[in-house]
């Protein structure tokens, strides 16, 4: 759509996290060896297998490679460690980090007895009512059900049993309880000696690290947790027996079709690894470049840096400790989505709406979303739309496609895809284009494009892909909030393409 091509006014931004991230890595590899690291069973970038002949393939067939693990043995200063590890956003498997060696919880919690002393009852324990399916974290707040009128329902893919005694619990009395489950508590809640336990770990966090921060997971053989993206970089210990993590790169997050943010399993991806289906999510195919796997033994750490793609898999009964570490990235999104004032309260509803599809493609336009192909390069108002098309298309495509087979949210294909009475959002074709070349229009929208730039360049600070997600969430949710969770599906399809 070519409608003409006069140059916005853009504004200076800071350099990003993908413009500085090469020095830093460097930095901190050169602070890894300097204190007699070592590094083995480094990732391989495979040439993914073609995955042709049949519908479904398995995790083996897939090929990932093994994530990079490192010989922690060395290190003197743990603390000093683990703040040069916030440098590194990659995962990495640490090995023989002295803290694991000496920690009691190794020696204390692989005793049975022990840990049901002080556990006693657990409260609160997740767990799936089908033998073998995933874990899905859910938000029935989520406006996609909260706020649909009752148009959409949902089945709840998990149970909340209100008690369950620990010795249950470890013994994996599937006979009893007819559940695999699933435990996650803050570890001082659950028991004071427990807490004192975890001390060391806290202790060699960086920050004011309280003990709430500080987390314990139980799990029962064969639990797998869906693949998912945590908003905090994480450190996990594991504790007692073997977890296998399958991890993507934030940077894969088109290829691995996404929930969109609107719904009750947003940070989630609809796909399974473990049952690949490359017809119905053919362009997986794409995400295997990004991907590897890490096993986890005792005393083994996993360093997960926020937005990395995980699906956790228990082979066995596994307890794991983690702490969620800094809030640095939901900072900066909470800056970039709350704190601008958007010159979007107008009226009618008509021009708002057309207000809302500009500002979204000019968000769009200015983040330097070099991952999706978009170069930098002086903005005109045909490029804006162009690109706001090309990334309302992807969202569409993967993160809105999965209602056709939503097998959580009943009734959600005909609510939010269904017809809708009126006209298209934003106007016909037409009606867009003379919309565009209206000079008050233009002056208008070249007076809002440095404002949007001032929105993008927060979301610039946040490493490549991880920027991606967020403006796509950004956008989503700031389309239902002018449009209605319902109606977003319409609103990008109508307004965008």
């Amino acid at each position: 759509r070519r409608v003409h091509g006069e140059t916005l006014q853009s504004t200076e931004r800071p350099m990003s996290m993908a413009k500085v991230g090469l020095g830093l890595v460097v930095g901190l590899i050169s602070f890894l060896y300097a204190s007699g690291l070592r590094s083995h069973g480094a990732e391989k970038l495979l040439e993914p297998p073609a995955l042709v002949g049949k519908d479904v393939f398995s995790l083996d067939e897939l090929r990932l490679p093994a994530t990079q693990r490192l010989d922690a043995s060395a290190i003197v200063d743990e603390r000093a460690f683990i703040e040069k590890l916030f440098r590194l956003r990659r995962p990495v498997v640490i090995e023989n980090l002295p803290l694991t060696k000496s920690w009691p919880v190794h020696s204390k919690w692989t005793n049975d007895t022990y840990l049901i002393e002080r556990m006693g009852t657990l409260a609160s324990v997740l767990a799936n009512s089908t033998t073998g399916e995933k874990f899905l974290y859910v938000d029935n707040l989520k406006p996609l059900l909260a706020k649909s009128g009752g148009r959409i329902t949902w089945t709840q893919p998990y149970q909340v049993l209100p008690s369950v005694p620990a010795s249950e619990f470890i013994a994996a009395n599937v006979t009893t309880f007819g559940h695999q489950m699933y435990f996650s508590r803050t570890v001082a809640d659950v028991d004071a000696q427990l807490g004192a336990d975890v001390e060391p770990f806290r202790a060699a966090l960086p920050g004011k690290t309280g003990q709430g921060a500080v987390k314990m997971w139980l799990s029962s053989p064969g639990v797998t947790a869906r693949l998912h993206h945590d908003n905090s970089d994480n450190l996990f210990v594991h504790v007692r027996g073997v977890k296998r993590f399958v991890l993507f790169d934030p940077r894969a997050w088109r290829d691995l079709y996404m929930f969109p943010s609107l719904h009750p399993a947003t940070r989630q991806s609809q796909l399974d690894p473990d049952r690949a289906n490359v017809t119905r999510y053919p362009r997986f195919k794409n995400a295997l470049r990004h991907g590897s796997v890490a096993v986890l033994r005792p005393g083994d750490v996993l360093w997960l840096p926020a937005f990395w793609f995980h699906d956790v898999e228990s082979r066995g009964f596994c307890v794991s400790v983690m702490a969620f570490l800094r809030s640095h990235h939901k900072d900066i999104v909470s800056r970039a989505a709350y704190g601008h004032k958007l010159p979007l309260d107008v009226s009618p509803p008509a021009h708002q709406h057309r207000l809302v599809w500009l500002w979204l493609a000019m968000v769009v336009d200015a983040a330097n979303m070099t991952e999706f192909g978009f170069a930098k390069e002086p903005a005109s108002l045909n490029r804006i739309v162009d690109r706001g098309a090309a990334f309302a298309s992807e969202l569409l495509a993967t993160r809105w496609a999965h209602l056709d087979v939503d097998q959580m949210l009943h009734g959600a294909h005909d609510a939010v895809k269904g017809p809708r009475s009126g006209g298209p959002f934003c106007g016909t074709r037409a009606e867009r284009d003379a919309f565009l070349l209206d000079p008050a229009v233009r002056q208008e929208l070249t007076a809002m494009y440095p404002l949007a730039a001032a929105v993008a360049a927060d979301f610039d600070q946040l490493e490549p892909g991880v920027l991606d997600i967020n403006v796509a969430n950004y956008v989503e949710e700031l389309a239902a909030n002018f449009v209605g969770a319902l109606e977003v599906f319409h609103f990008l399809r109508d307004c965008f393409l």
